[in-house]
């Protein structure tokens, strides 16, 4: 069974393959004509699925979204969905709850079940609506993680600045919302 639960429509089918390369010879040779010019392993079309597995699934091998759903072939086999069939639709939900609908995570490039894609304890939905990169520890590469950097946006400064031996509580002043009450 391929990644994703499913089970890919010729992975259960016998086939001549004298190169061992995952590709039958005679989709080689009808497509290329020999037998070396085209490699199971590579990803011709870059959509994260070998060529092996493209032959596999029977999605086209040289478009990186068969379907053209907005979701490239291999992340929809890794997350479950069918990439031979229009079905950006199933990903409508927020199934890691993260707050971000799962196409637009798969969209910018993370998987729907990942909450943190860069480790840095802070959701990948808090980084987008903080600026920060979900895909960097440290989106300003000061050396802070953003979950630790109070400005993770500026790499030269990290910490609320401080001045020795003052003990004096800070003023906060509230101007956003308008009916904000402070505690």
């Amino acid at each position: 069974m391929a990644s994703g639960g499913r089970t890919p429509a010729r992975a259960t089918r016998r086939f001549n393959d004298a190169d061992n390369d995952g590709l039958a010879d005679s989709w080689e040779l009808a497509t290329a004509g020999n037998l070396t010019s085209i490699s199971g392993v590579a990803d011709a079309d870059n959509d994260q699925l070998s060529n092996a597995l493209e032959y596999d699934w029977e999605t086209n091998w040289l478009v990186p979204d068969t379907d053209g759903d907005g979701v490239l072939d291999g992340v929809e086999v890794a997350i479950g969905t069918n990439p031979l069939v229009a079905d950006a639709d199933d990903l409508v939900g927020d199934s890691n709850g993260d707050g971000l609908i799962d196409v637009i995570g798969t969209q910018v490039g993370y998987q729907p079940n990942q909450l943190d894609s860069d480790g840095d304890g802070l959701s990948n939905a808090d980084e987008i609506l903080m600026g920060t990169n979900p895909f960097r520890s440290d989106t300003d590469g000061d050396g802070v993680p953003d979950n630790l950097d109070a400005f993770p946006l500026d790499p030269l400064l990290s910490s609320m600045p401080s001045t020795p031996g003052d003990v004096t509580p800070p003023v906060i002043t509230l101007t956003s919302p308008w009916y904000a009450v402070a505690q």
